[in-house]
């Protein structure tokens, strides 16, 4: 019977069809592969909530089909046109590639989801292009077979497909205007409900996937192709956390306000002047972005070893030399979302990153060009490609007048390159050279590197730096970051050595936690170090603190008078008691002990403890009205951040700067 009925229905349908359930079987493996992978970070197993979240997930899948191949379903169901080849081609060729896309995805996050804590997102569309190379680079370093049996796969898929469509070439079924225009009703109806997932008021949102407190079996729930879409669109603040300007403007002054600093600016809510408090000689000013440091396996945050072996001996020495911060955040989980706050000032949206939009050639008041403004010389040091991520477009937007990326380390033989950057001592090398030779000017530097060997894949320069073998648990990161932490080291000792250091304010930040095996807490969580000896007497900070407050903290070692737009504070002025977030679909607020966190699609929200045991309180659910100071900061910092940005009023032009500083 169902047979009969299959074959009786128009060829371009049935065709679709067997493309939807090609594509939900492949959804499904999927699905049961990333349970194998990551059921280990289940805390409290419930095989209800499995099946659960297993039969849920098939709701997305519909939806993520509809989307990839319904617009070519529809297409073809304008029936008369199927009498011309040109016109069939399109829909017989459309919606393979995209599902060969889909089925991209599908492999690409079941490696990214151990190194990002969440599925893809925006980053499957965004490296399309040049930006792709390094990646496909770092996976095939990672695994080779396991790359080249996934191009051997996806090869054979496209041949196999190739084959039923010589098989069976088209067969033309005459119907009248009226009968085909009711199939093309009736296909839309249809292809609109499984896109928004129901006939219920509100279409499909991640959300909906939110069945238990744990993210593994939420994400279970998922699949990169809803996610990487919801990222896309996740470009406007939901109408659920709107707040007008006025009110997130009064929130947020008040979090970031701290002494010697006072906002002159109404159309600019952001910019605030920095009062002068000397004219003795500007120190050099040297940020070590370090990449995907995690703060877990730092002392003085976490525990330095692991069996045994300390991990990061030079660093965990060198924070009891300087101001080390043990409660600072990262405010996202990304280097674009890291360098935005850093550097940028301000925090990027969850989502798609505002550095993948027109809105990051807005004015900034970047690092670079405040430092520039009062007589500093500026650089900017990477071991990866300038290019990627437009790294090097946007530090140059940030101020920043000397670039060196992958092309320039190359002309020195010396420097070798890993499967993602060049390693941590070549770079590192490169930045103490520029140091050095700057420091014969008598212009003070601002130089800013970002190190790269932490970086997923993971691979060490040499077995000398192997501490852990292949039985310890990320025993590859932790391997790279006891390398890293010796390329520090070296760095450091050299320094040492030269007129510069004594000159110098060095700061270490990282970008972002590395995410593998991290409680919600940990993931958020990294190291900062303000380290200057004679000039920052050791101390331990407990505070919660930010990556925010970072800029603000730079500018107060400068004794000149500033005008900036930030929404930190300066830590040497005040203590810090809060730190905002954004990353994936969700954005936050810690304060009181407490960390709570909104989806983008809306919620009660959710509130966890930051201290162990690290658990889930359920305070918003009992008495929602415990969450509203920590629900107006998220949603203040979010929407006034968003508000300025999208309507260019982080920071002014120089002419309306000029007419802002004679009225101060």
């Amino acid at each position: 019977m169902i047979k009969k009925t299959f074959t009786r229905l128009p060829f371009y349908i049935r065709f679709h069809l067997l493309l939807a359930a090609f594509g939900m079987l492949s959804l499904t493996i999927y699905r049961f592969a990333f349970y194998a992978m990551y059921s280990y970070r289940i805390q409290n197993w419930d095989l209800f909530l499995i099946l659960k979240a297993f039969l849920y997930g098939i709701r997305f899948d519909i939806s993520v089909i509809c989307i990839f191949i319904g617009v070519s379903l529809l297409y073809s169901s304008i029936h008369f046109l199927n009498t011309k080849k040109a016109f069939r081609f399109v829909w017989r060729v459309v919606p393979v590639f995209f599902l060969i896309i889909l089925i991209l995805l599908l492999g690409a996050d079941l490696v990214y989801y151990e190194n990002g804590n969440k599925h893809l997102g925006y980053e499957a569309f965004a490296y399309l292009g040049f930006e792709m190379l390094p990646l496909i680079g770092s996976a095939f370093s990672q695994n080779p077979f396991l790359f080249l049996a996934s191009l051997l796969g996806i090869g054979l898929i496209i041949y196999g497909i190739y084959l039923v469509q010589r098989r069976f070439p088209y067969e033309h079924t005459p119907f009248n205007y009226k009968i085909a225009t009711l199939q093309f009703l009736i296909i839309l109806v249809f292809l609109v409900l499984g896109i928004r997932g129901g006939v219920q008021t509100s279409p499909l949102r991640t959300s909906d996937a939110i069945i238990s407190k744990e993210t593994m079996v939420n994400d279970l729930i998922l699949n990169p192709g809803f996610t990487a879409i919801t990222d896309l669109k996740m470009t406007e603040v939901d109408k659920r956390h709107f707040m007008p300007l006025e009110e997130s403007t009064q929130i947020v002054q008040n979090a970031i306000a701290y002494p010697d600093t006072t906002f002159v600016s109404k159309d600019y809510p952001l910019l605030r002047k920095k009062a002068a408090l000397g004219k003795e000689p500007l120190p050099h000013i040297v940020v070590v972005v370090l990449e995907g440091w995690t703060g877990k396996f730092i002392d003085l945050i976490g525990n330095p070893k692991v069996k045994g072996k300390e991990v990061t001996p030079y660093f965990n020495q060198l924070i009891r030399k300087g101001m080390f911060f043990n409660h600072f955040f990262a405010s996202g989980g990304r280097t674009t979302n890291g360098l935005m706050a850093l550097i940028g000032g301000i925090p990027d949206r969850p989502g798609l990153t505002a550095v993948r939009t027109p809105q990051i050639l807005n004015r900034f008041s970047g690092l670079g060009s405040l430092s520039k403004g009062i007589g500093y010389q500026t650089v900017f040091v990477t071991g990866t490609d300038l290019s990627f991520n437009n790294k090097g477009s946007i530090m140059f937007h940030w101020g920043f007048d000397d670039l060196i990326g992958k092309v320039q380390l190359e002309k020195n033989p010396n420097y070798k390159t890993g499967p993602w950057s060049f390693w941590d001592e070549a770079s590192l090398d490169m930045l103490h050279l520029e140091l050095k030779t700057r420091d014969q000017n008598e212009k003070p530097i601002m130089a800013v590197i970002h190190t790269g060997t932490t970086h997923y894949p993971y691979v060490v320069p040499d077995e000398t730096y192997r501490l852990f073998d292949k039985t310890v648990e990320d025993s590859e990161y932790l391997n790279v970051l006891h390398y890293a932490d010796w390329a520090l080291h070296e760095f450091v000792e050299k320094a040492k050595k030269e007129p510069y250091f004594q000159k110098s304010i060095f700061f270490f930040v990282s970008d972002h936690s590395h995410h593998r095996y991290l409680n919600y807490y940990e993931d958020r969580n990294v190291p900062f170090l303000i380290y200057a000896p004679g000039k920052i007497k050791p101390e331990l900070r407990t505070d919660i603190t930010s990556q925010l407050d970072v800029l603000p903290t730079i500018l107060g070692f400068m004794d000149r008078e500033l005008y900036f737009s930030s929404m930190g504070r300066d830590l040497r002025k005040t203590k810090g008691d809060s730190a905002y977030f954004a990353y994936g679909n969700i954005f936050g607020w810690i304060q009181n002990e407490m960390l709570y966190f909104q989806s983008v699609a809306g919620g009660i929200g959710e509130t966890k403890t930051i201290k162990p045991p690290y658990v889930d309180t359920n305070i918003c659910k009992v008495d929602i009205s415990q969450c509203k100071n920590h629900s107006d900061h998220t949603k203040a910092f979010l929407n006034l951040s968003q508000d300025l940005l999208k309507a260019n009023k982080l920071f002014p032009s120089e002419k309306e700067l000029a007419t802002i500083k004679s009225k101060n």
